[in-house]
């Protein structure tokens, strides 16, 4: 009888602990869900949301629209867009067809500039635009020294921005198709070259049609990424009063006006989220045919022939005038004691670069954007991989509805993600305008989405059989995370990490917008320098620096990405 009773306590005592345990878990993660909800909330959906809320004025959406200057500024950004996206269509898909399917040489050479030019931040090429292209410019000099010509042309308008946007993007373009032209099997290429199908009539009936979602799809995305560009247009077009969307609004913000700031923003994030929609619809129905998982290794490439050498020297030429050249250029301007000098040893010196890393606000700049980067990086990988992981152990509704909501700032350009940040923290209750918490919350919402798309492939991979020996082993939902899933995801999170870290040292708009005095970045400084007297050399001399970080940081995550 005693052997049984105590049994019975046993068991009892054993119930009551696994029942404590249970609640102790539930507890906590009810504690994390909560947590999570509230810095999502204060973070993406109070701003967001407030934005929103607040352009529902049809009064002011009238009173805008009666100004002729806004049609313009949307003609403007819609015909940047539209030419933006041809041009880089056409000299993306050109090169990548090149190299995937004909036997020209220096593919490698193609695919390193191509790589070098997408990461020279947008604002940066336009710098070197006006260094080569102004009436004081190094094409300027070089065609007086040889032809003793003299140079008029003017490097501000829209066919710059136009030009130098398509420099920036059309990587994005060659990337995209280079994939679809290698993903797709070539069986049904080889099966037209054996019923007497010429290569004419192939790629017209075939290679063509097989690639036209990807070409619609990052035509798309170019689009919009040309649209939502704010300094570009600020530095090629403004100066002479052609004015874009997201120059208007920043114009109106600059003078206080919020309502038309607002509203302006609405009309720019519902042509963003049109046209993300329209980006999903396509990705969603891209389907190709193929017989292998593998990239097709053995294409049966096209022979140029006589002509190949003079393709060649055209193909190096034009990468060396799209990124060669304007490196160029912003490096010697660098290094000159003031633009315009000669280019004689005696006009060369270190003390830009002395000044960049002695000068107080240059300091306080690096600094500013070295810890809201590092901040801010980091609360969006953990928030992003707490979604994640929640999503990846639980899809509910609750779930699913946290993964939505943190992939909404996509949507949203930088600069209207600066507009609902002011309208929303600019009073009480989080009254944060005018403190660095108001420019580290932005660049928390930009990056949310971004890490997580960077991270949710490599999660998806992580062995659900390990969470269940876990959980049945005892093993708390943190225990879990600590010690079986981060370590999976570790690789993908610290790419992530990276890419963020990265946007914040060359972000522009949010940080122009929302800084104040003591609060400066390096994307204000690179923004501002030129304009408060330190020159096209000082300019110069922090895109070097920001190159040189943007070169690094890409080169370790490629490493990182290859360990994945």
């Amino acid at each position: 009888m005693k052997t049984k009773a105590y049994l019975e306590t046993g068991l009892k005592r054993s119930w009551d602990n696994k029942k404590i345990n249970y609640t102790s878990q539930f507890g906590k993660q009810a504690v994390m869900y909560i947590i999570l909800f509230l810095s999502i909330f204060i973070i993406i959906i109070y701003p967001l949301t407030n934005l929103i809320l607040k352009s529902f004025d049809i009064d002011a959406f009238f009173s805008l629209f009666k100004d002729k200057y806004v049609y313009k500024s949307l003609l403007n950004t819609l015909i940047i867009g539209g030419g933006v996206t041809f041009f880089s269509i056409i000299l993306g898909g050109s090169l990548a067809w090149l190299v995937v399917r004909t036997d020209f040489k220096y593919k490698k050479f193609v695919r390193t500039f191509a790589l070098i030019g997408f990461m020279i931040p947008s604002y940066i090429l336009s710098i070197s635009y006006i260094e080569i292209f102004s009436k004081n410019g190094y094409l300027s000099r070089l065609l007086k020294l040889l032809f003793n010509y003299d140079y008029n042309l003017f490097p501000y308008s829209i066919i710059s921005v136009i030009l130098v946007l398509s420099i920036h993007l059309y990587p994005l373009a060659f990337m995209a198709i280079s994939n679809a032209l290698e993903a797709y099997s070539m069986d049904y290429e080889d099966a037209a070259f054996v019923y007497g199908a010429n290569r004419k009539k192939v790629i017209k009936s075939i290679t063509i049609p097989m690639i036209i979602p990807s070409i619609l799809s990052i035509g798309i995305l170019i689009f919009s990424r040309s649209m939502a560009n704010f300094g570009v247009p600020a530095a090629l077009s403004l100066p002479i009063g052609k004015e874009v969307v997201t120059t208007k609004i920043f114009g109106y913000l600059s003078h206080l006006e919020l309502v038309n700031a607002t509203v302006l923003s609405v009309v720019l994030i519902i042509i963003s989220a049109c046209i993300y929609i329209i980006n999903s619809k396509i990705i969603s129905k891209r389907k190709y045919s193929s017989s292998t998982n593998k990239k097709f290794k053995n294409p049966q490439l096209v022979k140029l022939g006589k002509g190949k050498k003079i393709i060649s020297l055209l193909v190096i030429l034009f990468c060396l005038c799209v990124t060669g050249i304007p490196l160029m250029s912003i490096i010697m301007t660098s290094f000159l004691k003031r633009w315009g000098l000669k280019l004689q040893l005696c006009n060369f010196t270190l003390n830009n670069y002395s000044t960049l890393f002695t000068n107080p606000y240059t300091n306080r700049s690096f600094i500013n954007s070295l810890s809201y980067g590092i901040i801010g990086a980091t609360t969006a990988v953990i928030i992003s991989s707490a979604v994640l992981y929640l999503f990846y152990i639980n899809k509910n509704k609750l779930t699913k509805l946290f993964m939505i909501v943190v992939t909404w700032p996509i949507a949203f350009p930088n600069i209207v993600l600066a507009v609902a940040a002011t309208l929303s923290f600019i009073n009480k209750p989080i009254k944060l305008y005018g403190t660095k918490w108001i420019i580290i919350i932005t660049y928390i919402a930009l990056f949310i989405p971004i890490a997580v798309k960077n991270m949710s492939g490599i999660i998806e991979n992580v062995d659900r059989s390990l969470i269940k020996a876990s959980k049945m082993s005892g093993a708390s939902m943190f225990c879990t995370l600590k010690n079986i899933v981060i370590p999976l995801i570790a690789p993908g999170m610290t790419s992530a990490w990276i890419l963020c870290f990265l946007i914040a040292l060359r972000e522009i708009p949010i940080s122009l917008l929302l800084y104040s005095s003591g609060t400066e970045t390096l994307g204000v400084m690179l923004f501002t320098l030129q304009s408060n007297s330190y020159g096209l050399e000082m300019t110069s001399a922090l895109a070097v620096v920001i190159i040189l970080m943007s070169l690094i940081g890409n080169f370790i995550i490629k490493k990182v990405r290859r360990r994945q």
